[in-house]
């Protein structure tokens, strides 16, 4: 895992997570969450937690509290969606939130509430798109922003530091989980395994995920064109499961 400057806050729940906190500064957003729709419909946890300001990621879920300030950028969690001509408004919103504490969130809290979130410590905080993928993981578990994102992230990058931290080669997907993962083993076959994958399989393992091979090689080590394969797993995984 690498490391930040920022490592010191951890609260990581399925529908909320902490995700930033700037101490005593009035001049910035005092305490940015991710999370869900569920956390953003609940009384509760807006009130425990104080959120006064909130950007909507979703197409549909409603600005529930009368008594919140919202922004919402009603981005779609596909491979055509443009984030980046909507990430600037949700940058500006969050830090525009002198002392307060906001709520990122989209459905699940997974991949639109985070690709937000990383654009604004891109931006913001001067992370580069890898450390600030690594850094968000860390705050939140169930972090996964979708391949589509990734690569708007990557050209966000480029325009801010004129330099890439990551490669398109980086945001393969593991054969086995389907998750992106920048730390990964070679199989028996020399095909990439994510390291938290690669722990659990026998020595020597090979990878039979023969569409995975095929659809590398159609389209030359692209990433172009991975989504009609995501729903589809090697059939390793089986033995995955049957090892946890």
């Amino acid at each position: 895992m690498e490391e930040t400057k920022y490592a010191s806050v951890k609260m990581d729940h399925p529908h909320w997570s902490l995700a930033w906190e700037a101490g005593p500064a009035k001049d910035r957003p005092a305490r940015i969450y991710i999370g869900s729709e569920k956390a953003a419909k609940s009384r509760t946890w807006m009130t425990k937690f104080n959120i006064t300001r909130v950007v909507n990621c979703t197409l549909g879920c409603p600005n529930k509290f009368g008594d919140k300030e919202y922004t919402r950028l009603a981005i779609s969690d596909d491979i055509n969606e443009n984030l980046l001509g909507k990430l600037s408004r949700g940058i500006r919103f969050v830090e525009d939130s002198h002392g307060a504490n906001v709520l990122i969130h989209c459905s699940k809290g997974i991949s639109r509430s985070v690709s937000v979130f990383i654009g604004w410590l891109m931006k913001m905080e001067k992370l580069t798109l890898r450390q600030s993928f690594f850094y968000v993981q860390a705050k939140r578990s169930v972090a996964d922003p979708n391949s589509n994102f990734m690569r708007q992230l990557m050209t966000f990058e480029l325009n801010l530091f004129n330099q890439p931290s990551l490669t398109p080669d980086d945001l393969l997907p593991c054969p086995f989980c389907l998750k992106i993962c920048f730390e990964f083993a070679l199989l028996a076959c020399n095909h990439r395994c994510c390291i938290h994958c690669f722990k659990k399989l026998p020595k020597n393992a090979t990878c039979s995920h023969c569409s995975y091979e095929e659809k590398l090689l159609k389209h030359n080590n692209s990433v172009e064109d991975l989504s009609d394969f995501l729903h589809t797993m090697c059939p390793n995984f089986e033995e995955i499961k049957k090892i946890e």
